[in-house]
C-alpha cells in the first residue's frame, strides 16, 4: 500500500509538475496578451482623446464662426435699410453716419454759442462788478439820507463839527424827496 500510495504520489508529483509548467505557460501568454491589449487601450484612448480635443475645437470653431455671421447678418441688414429718422434741424436722414454729423454740428454751434456766452460774461464782468460797487455805495449814501431825514423833521440832521461840538447843517438846497 505504501508503495501504491509512493507511486501515486510520484504520478501526482508529476502531474502537479506539468500543471505547474502548464500554468505558467499560460499566465505568461495571459500576461503577454493583457500587456498588447492595455497597449491598444491606450493607443485608443490618446486617439479618442486627440479626436474630442479636435472635436471640441472644431465645434467652438463652428459656434465663433456662426455668431460672426450673424453679426454680419444685422450688418449688412442695417447698412441695407434705409433709415426714416430726422435730425434735430428736422431734415429726413437716411443714415446714421448722416444722423451723427448732424448731431456732431449742432454740438460744435451749441458749443461755438456757449464759447461766446462766456467771452461776453468775462468782458463784463469788471464793469458790472465796478457797478454794483457803485450801487451798494449809493444805496448806503440814500440810506443815510433819509437816515438823517426822518431823525429830524424839517430836514435838518446833526453833525459833528471840528471843535467837537454840534454844528447844525439845514438841507434846504439839496433835498431829495422819496415818494412812496
Amino acid at each position: 500500500m505504501l508503495r501504491s500510495l509512493v507511486g501515486s504520489e510520484m504520478c501526482i508529483r508529476d502531474r502537479y509538475k506539468e500543471l505547474g509548467d502548464e500554468y505558467r505557460e499560460k499566465k505568461s501568454q495571459y500576461e503577454a496578451a493583457k500587456f498588447q491589449h492595455e497597449g491598444e487601450i491606450s493607443h485608443l484612448r490618446n486617439d479618442v482623446n486627440e479626436l474630442e480635443d479636435s472635436n471640441n475645437d472644431l465645434e467652438a470653431r463652428w459656434h465663433q464662426l456662426n455668431a460672426q455671421i450673424s453679426i454680419l447678418t444685422v450688418h449688412a441688414a442695417r447698412l441695407s435699410t434705409q433709415l426714416d429718422m430726422k435730425d434735430q434741424d428736422g431734415r429726413k436722414v437716411t443714415s446714421y453716419r448722416e444722423l451723427y454729423a448732424s448731431k456732431i454740428k449742432n454740438a460744435e454751434q451749441e458749443s461755438k454759442k456757449l464759447r461766446e456766452q462766456t467771452k461776453a460774461v468775462k468782458l463784463m464782468y469788471e464793469p458790472a462788478k465796478q457797478q454794483m460797487t457803485m450801487f451798494e455805495n449809493l444805496k448806503v449814501l440814500l440810506e443815510c439820507k433819509m437816515h438823517c431825514l426822518t431823525n429830524d423833521g424839517n430836514g435838518a440832521a446833526f453833525m459833528t463839527g471840528e471843535d467837537g461840538g454840534h454844528a447844525v447843517a439845514h438841507m434846504s438846497e439839496n433835498v431829495m424827496t422819496l415818494d412812496n
